[in-house]
């Protein structure tokens, strides 16, 4: 029996998960107090997004609104068309 298994027998017992555990470890201070402080505040709308729109897997995208145009929230931007080769 190795020596770390010989200590870790005797302070931990039989418990081998335990046994594996390091004590100590980074523990940083907690931020608790900071985000106590200041309050939580919505996110602006920024005035443009950019939304990238690709397909992985070599479809054909068509776009259902312009380039410019203004979209409501939850309204389609795009369908693809997915094309397998051998389908029966």
């Amino acid at each position: 029996m190795s020596a770390l298994r010989l200590l870790a027998s005797r302070f931990f017992g039989s418990d081998t998960v335990f046994a594996r555990r390091t004590a100590g470890g980074i523990q940083p201070l907690p931020f608790k107090e900071d985000s106590l402080r200041s309050r939580i505040m919505s996110t602006p709308i920024p005035p443009q997004l950019t939304i990238p729109i690709g397909a992985a897997d070599g479809g054909e995208i068509s776009l259902l609104v312009d380039i410019g145009e203004q979209v409501s929230k939850y309204q389609k931007l795009a369908v693809i068309s997915i094309f397998t080769e051998g389908a029966f």
